[in-house]
C-alpha cells in the first residue's frame, strides 16, 4: 500500500466540515434521546472519530489514477502470500549493527510499508477501548474487519469505477492492521488518561438532562424549520410545477424577488408553520417534531398542558416581530435595491438578516443576566420543560 499522508489529509479536511454538518442535527437529536443532554466532549470524540475515519479512508483509495492509466496495467492486484513483510525484513533489514544500520533500516521501503499499516488502526484501537468499550477479542475482530473492508474496497477496483484495481489487494496488511488495532488497545490507557471517561460522560449527561439550553432549543427549532421548509417547498412545487425551485434557492436576488412580489408563497409558510408549531402541539401536548426528538415540550407556567390560544399568543407575537422587522427592512433600504445586482442590494440583504440576529441576540442576552424567560415566553406564559428520561433509564440498565 503506498501512501500520500499531506494528500489524504488535505482532502480529508476539505470533506469533514460537510460531513460534520450533515450529521450535527441527527448527532444531536441521538444524545438527546439517549442521555437527556449534550456534552462537549462527547462532540470532540465522535468528530475526531469521523475525521479519523474518512482520513483513513483516503489513505487507502487516494490519490486516484487516471482510468486509461488503470486500464493499462498489467502487475498483479492479489498478493496472498503471508508472511511477504517478515522475509523483507530480513533481506533488507539489519544486516549489520550500529547507528548507521537502524537509520539505514528506518528509511526502507519495507520498515514504511509494515510501519505504517500498523499505525493506521491504532487510533482505531483506541477509540474502540476509550469511547466505544470494547473488549480485548471485539477489538481484534472489528480491526480484522475494518482491514478486510480496506483491502476488499481496493479489490474492488474501487466499487467498479475502474477496470481494474489500481492497488494490490495484501493479505498481510490484514494482518499488520489487526495488529495496529490491538497495539492501540493497549496504548489506550497511557493515550487518554486526562482526558474524560465515557462513564464520566454519561453520567455527566445524565446528571444534566434536565436542564435546556440554546443548544437543546436550538436543535429543536432546527428540525420544526427544515419541516416547515421541506413541507413548503412540496407545496409550492405542486402549485408552481414550471418554476425552477432549486435554481431560485441558489439565486438570492431570485428569491428576494419571488418573496416580495408573490405573498402567496409567505402566507403557505405562514400556513404550514401555524399547522407544525400551534396546531401539532396543541394535539400533542405540548410536542413538535423538533421538541419531542430531543426531548422537551410545551407546559403553561404552572405545569398545565398548553392552550391552542396562549401557543397562538406565542407565535403570533413572534410573527409580529419578524414582520415588522421585514417591512421595515424593506421600506428602509427599498425594494429595488433588494433586486438588482449591485453591491447596495448586497448591503440590503445584509442589513435584513442583522436586523433578525441583533433583536433574537438582545433577548438572549437580557434572557441570560436576568435569568428569565425570554420575551414571547414571558408573554405567552409558556416554558419548555424536559422529559424524565435519561436519568430513571440508566438506573434501569444497572
Amino acid at each position: 500500500m503506498l501512501w500520500d499522508f499531506s494528500y489524504s489529509i488535505k482532502i480529508a479536511i476539505l470533506i469533514f466540515p460537510i460531513i460534520a454538518l450533515v450529521f450535527a442535527i441527527p448527532f444531536l437529536v441521538y444524545q438527546y434521546q439517549k442521555y437527556g443532554a449534550s456534552h462537549w466532549w462527547r462532540f470532540v470524540t465522535i468528530y475526531s472519530f469521523v475525521f479519523y475515519m474518512l482520513a483513513a479512508y483516503f489513505l487507502v483509495i487516494l490519490p486516484l489514477p487516471k482510468r486509461s492509466i488503470v486500464a493499462t496495467m498489467t502487475s498483479p492486484y492479489i498478493d496472498l502470500n503471508f508472511g511477504d513483510f517478515y522475509k523483507i525484513f530480513l533481506n533488507q533489514g539489519l544486516k549489520v549493527g550500529g547507528l548507521d544500520a537502524w537509520l539505514h533500516f528506518f528509511s526502507t521501503k519495507a520498515f514504511h510499508q509494515v510501519f505504517f499499516n500498523i499505525l493506521l488502526t491504532v487510533p482505531f484501537g483506541v477509540y474502540l477501548r476509550y469511547y466505544f468499550k470494547k473488549g480485548w477479542f471485539s477489538t481484534i475482530i472489528l480491526s480484522f474487519c475494518i482491514s478486510l473492508f480496506f483491502e476488499l474496497t481496493q479489490l474492488s477496483a474501487l466499487y467498479g469505477l475502474y477496470p481494474r484495481p489500481y492497488r494490490i489487494f495484501d493479505v498481510d496488511d490484514l494482518f499488520l492492521n489487526t495488529l495496529g488495532g490491538i497495539a492501540g488497545y493497549v496504548l489506550t490507557p497511557a493515550v487518554v488518561f486526562m482526558f474524560p471517561s465515557r462513564d464520566s460522560m454519561d453520567e455527566d449527561s445524565y446528571r444534566h438532562s434536565r436542564e435546556i439550553g440554546m443548544v437543546r432549543r436550538g436543535t429543536a427549532f432546527l428540525v420544526d424549520l427544515i419541516s416547515i421548509t421541506g413541507i413548503s417547498l412540496l407545496v409550492v412545487i405542486n402549485l408552481f410545477p414550471k418554476a425552477n425551485i432549486l435554481k431560485t434557492l441558489m439565486s438570492p436576488r431570485k428569491l428576494a424577488h419571488i418573496l416580495l412580489d408573490k405573498p402567496l408563497l409567505i402566507l403557505i409558510m405562514i400556513g404550514i408553520g401555524s399547522i407544525i408549531l400551534i396546531f401539532v402541539p396543541t394535539i400533542l401536548n405540548g410536542y413538535t417534531l423538533g421538541k419531542k426528538l430531543v426531548g422537551i415540550r410545551l407546559v403553561e407556567e404552572d405545569g398545565s398542558r398548553v392552550s391552542f390560544w396562549k401557543l397562538l399568543l406565542r407565535y403570533g407575537y413572534i410573527g409580529f416581530v419578524l414582520s415588522a422587522l421585514y417591512l421595515s427592512a424593506y421600506l428602509v433600504v427599498n425594494k429595488p435595491l433588494i433586486l438588482n445586482n449591485s453591491l447596495d442590494g448586497q448591503f440590503a440583504a445584509i442589513f435584513i438578516v442583522l436586523l433578525l440576529g441583533a433583536y433574537t441576540f438582545f433577548d438572549i442576552v437580557v434572557s441570560k443576566v436576568t435569568k428569565t424567560p425570554f420575551v414571547y415566553e414571558r408573554i405567552s406564559g409558556i416554558i419548555n420543560i424536559a422529559d424524565e428520561l435519561a436519568g430513571d433509564m440508566w438506573e434501569s440498565d444497572e
